[in-house]
């Protein structure tokens, strides 16, 4: 049956760029044409992605407003340069991400695919040679709602930079919460505090949040621009505990780890004595005695003992008394005999000199302890009082992850690119090395990877930029990502009114991103125009305007369904704290976010597998498939086994499976025809045959993945 929609016939490409580079170069799209009819391999024409575009004066209307944006009068940025900030114009002279649009497709078709024994979801080519018909689209939420508001309107900070863990039975997630610091911050925009919220199922029963601890300090006095947490692991064992990230002092990223996902401890990256200390004791930097002695020398500078000092910085003990940086004895101490008593604690002192570097301080306090604002306390970056050894972190996601194979540790962070129109005025991103284990120590060690959004030229700076990246392991050779894109950015042309159209400029979307290595991304979705997450349709809507993805892609509903939980506003990015947001959920049938169908319905999709070999005497395969009637029409799969060395689109099949109608699963067993005999799960096949599987897509079938096993 003919599909509702017209057949996809093209896709949208960008020529290769030209090197090297000027800042105003532009490279204009086009649509290019395939045929339904012909085969393709895969390894020299991509599986198309289905367009979010319908037609060439749509691509040629924004190339000529991405020109136009050369000449247009912006908003200045806000942010002053930090201190001690290098910025680096050698980027401008070469393309930024073609080395690595290179890199994705060698990781795809460079080296024999391992088809056996994971899933292999269909969300790029590495598992395919050969395509006629077929397409690859993004499929839409089952459900997009509202799951956690704030508690007041008054708290526009509520929301994002997020992340959702499944800890035992409960939900847990650590989000931005109350109103923006204000001026009193290094940062006035960033977040009054974070906090930890939890419930049974994750969409409703929300608990009351409780306030983020870092280094026994809450977060309200240790203000960060953003906080990150994962679950800790890699290298084929599983790491006890938690790994975050989060923007210190000086804006700077540093690194966290916690036993239990509630109290969190600075994980040093800073090479000193301390360190190489704490790596002879094989006991974390922080209880050395190296840092000890540090700390105190740090503490030694507030003079607190001297009672001119003590009621200067009474307010500001109280606030570091409150938000938890004393022991009950010397809350106790502290209500009997005033900052005295309180003031005998090194967690005091220590809140004090992350209070100052935070710039929160009040002036009084720090006159009186004499703090030097240029001196070595305002250099402390992170919230125990070390420094950081890696970059600004900006305020976006800060991820560390363990690669899998053995393969170490990095740190996904954002990256500025300087320009002569400002220091960060392209975003980006960038990977270091870590040395493991994370929860005692990790070198701030050599950057891996950067790049930032330039295959169209440089001028696609005031198109798009990476906002926002994080990445979630689905199995040991795929990374699934969920990438924040600012559009437009700084544009605010288009009016504001409730009832109208949602905004197009400065604003973003959440795209989905794959790599291979956990270092470098396909982002073709993006250049697609393919949003995961949809967005209302009028500016009323809870979810119109501004989207920042939480670091992960969550499974759920006992692994029937895959989540992404995101920030959600009716603004646009310039205005997005002027009214407070929302946290959303969007939920598919699990891993079935991005699939292949048919390019025209009216005939069927043909995709071949690369070739693989089982040793072993039987092959069982599953598939997560859906073949249930559409309003379209309906649809069917055929699954097929054929020789390696055969045409793989259209040679005899050596074993054919039951055709699979009107069925939706995320995991269905693939039952064989087999002769003299009952159809089976488990097909007999000849031990060390190279093969391929084949799958013909009829009417509106969708398939997302497979997972081939031998027995």
């Amino acid at each position: 049956m003919a599909s509702c929609a017209p057949p996809v016939t093209r896709e949208i490409s960008s020529p290769p760029q030209r090197e090297p580079a000027t800042l105003s170069s532009l490279s204009r799209e086009t649509f290019v044409s395939f045929s339904t009819s012909r085969g393709y391999l895969a390894a020299t024409r991509r599986l198309p992605l289905a367009p979010g575009l319908s037609s060439q004066e749509a691509l040629d209307f924004e190339f000529e407003e991405t020109r136009q944006f050369e000449r247009k009068q912006l908003k200045a940025d806000p942010r002053l340069r930090p201190e001690g900030l290098a910025v680096s114009y050698d980027h401008l002279r070469q393309c930024a991400s073609c080395a690595q649009r290179r890199e994705v497709r060698r990781l795809q078709h460079g080296a024999p695919a391992n088809l056996s024994g994971e899933w292999q979801l269909l969300v790029d080519d590495y598992a395919v040679h050969a395509w006629r018909n077929a397409v690859r689209f993004v499929a839409r939420p089952r459900t997009q709602r509202v799951v956690l508001s704030p508690p007041s309107a008054s708290h526009t900070r509520f929301g994002c930079p997020c992340s959702v863990l499944r800890v035992r039975k409960s939900f847990r997630m650590y989000h931005a919460a109350g109103t923006t610091a204000g001026n009193a911050s290094r940062y006035k925009e960033w977040p009054r505090e974070y906090a930890v919220s939890s419930s049974p199922d994750g969409l409703d029963w929300w608990g009351p949040p409780t306030p983020l601890s870092v280094d026994g300090f809450s977060s309200s006095a240790s203000l960060t621009g953003s906080f990150t947490a994962g679950a800790a692991g890699g290298g084929g064992r599983r790491r006890r505990g938690f790994a975050a990230g989060y923007e210190g002092a000086n804006s700077r990223v540093c690194l966290a780890h916690s036993a239990d996902g509630k109290r969190w401890r600075t994980v040093s990256t800073d090479v000193a004595p301390r360190v190489r200390e704490a790596r002879r004791e094989a006991r974390p930097a922080h209880l050395t005695t190296a840092y000890r002695k540090r700390m105190a020398e740090l503490s030694g500078g507030l003079t607190l003992r001297k009672k001119h000092v003590l009621r200067a910085c009474d307010d500001d003990i109280r606030r570091c008394v409150a938000s938890g940086a004393s022991s009950r004895a010397s809350r106790v101490r502290h209500e009997a005999n005033g900052s005295a008593g309180a003031a005998t604690s090194g967690r005091i002192s220590r809140c004090l000199l992350a209070a100052h570097a935070n710039r929160t301080l009040s002036g009084r306090c720090a006159a009186a302890a004499r703090l030097d604002a240029r001196g070595e306390m305002a250099r402390v970056d992170c919230v125990d009082g070390s420094h950081s050894a890696l970059g600004r972190a900006g305020d976006c996601t800060i991820q560390p992850l363990y690669l899998s194979g053995g393969g170490g540790q990095i740190v996904w962070f954002r990256r500025d690119y300087g320009t002569a129109g400002g220091w960060r005025e392209i975003r980006g991103v960038q990977v270091h090395a870590l040395e493991p284990p994370l929860d005692a120590h990790a070198d701030g060690g050599a950057r891996v990877h950067s790049y930032y959004l330039d295959r169209l030229g440089k001028l696609e700076r005031f198109r798009r930029q990476i906002y926002s990246l994080s990445f979630t392991r689905h199995s040991s050779a795929l990374w699934l990502g969920l990438m924040t894109v600012i559009e437009w950015a700084k544009d605010g042309s288009e009016r504001r009114d409730d009832g109208g159209p949602r905004f197009s400029r400065d604003t973003t979307a959440v795209y989905l991103v794959t790599s291979r290595d956990g270092v470098h991304v396909d982002d073709e979705w993006v250049y697609a125009r393919q949003p995961l997450l949809r967005k209302g349709t009028a500016q009323r809507e809870w979810n119109s305007g501004f989207q920042l993805a939480a670091s992960e892609i969550v499974t759920a509903d006992g692994g029937a369904s895959s989540r992404v939980y995101f920030e959600a506003r009716r603004e646009r990015h310039e205005d997005r704290f002027s009214r407070a947001g929302v946290i959303g959920v969007a939920a598919w049938p699990r891993l079935q976010l991005v699939g292949l169908r048919a390019a025209d319905a009216a005939a069927p999709a043909v995709v071949a597998t690369k070739r693989f070999v089982l040793h072993a005497d039987r092959a069982q395969l599953y598939v997560s498939v859906d073949t249930t009637a559409t309003p379209c029409g309906n649809g069917s799969l055929l699954v097929e086994m054929v020789g390696a060395a055969a045409r793989p689109l259209a040679s005899a099949a050596r074993h054919a499976a039951l055709r699979i109608a009107a069925t939706h699963s995320v995991s269905l067993a693939v039952l064989w025809r087999v002769r003299d005999g009952a159809p089976t799960q488990y097909l007999p096949i000849e031990r060390g045959a190279a093969l391929r599987l084949r799958f013909s897509l009829f009417g509106t079938a969708r398939i997302y993945g497979f997972r081939l096993v031998g027995r």
